[in-house]
């Protein structure tokens, strides 16, 4: 009886602790549709960030159509991130797109600069 108990905890503790599939979906969406954004052979000799998300809009449109658990993931992507690239523009212009009127209105140049700007908004 201790035994079953014990599996039941341990169980209960593993699904509480570790993403729904519904996260893990979003998770895996936004991964796969960022690296195909950023990795477009066709783009990679602009320098304009929003050539790569105008070049692959169904799946920008993929990424933005997560919600807030796809929010979320991004907002802590761009806190975690220690680079300031053009993964990083593409996640803050993705979180500004999420985030529709609620979202800051101040200029930003780069993924950090947006998530500072975002971070003093929600400060007030």
């Amino acid at each position: 009886m201790k035994r079953i108990m014990l599996s039941l905890f341990i169980f209960a503790l593993v699904t509480a602790c570790s993403p729904n599939s519904s996260q893990q979906q979003a998770l895996s969406i936004i991964d796969r549709h960022l690296d195909a954004i950023i990795s477009n052979g066709k783009i990679q000799a602009s320098s304009n960030p929003a050539d790569y998300i105008n070049a692959n809009l169904e799946g920008y449109s993929e990424v933005l159509n997560t919600g807030n658990e796809g929010l979320d993931y991004l907002i802590n992507e761009l806190k975690e991130s220690p680079d300031n690239g053009l993964r990083e523009w593409i996640i803050a212009k993705a979180c500004e797109d999420m985030l529709k009127d609620q979202a800051p209105d101040a200029p930003w140049a780069s993924g950090k600069e947006w998530l500072r700007v975002y971070e003093e908004s929600r400060e007030k």
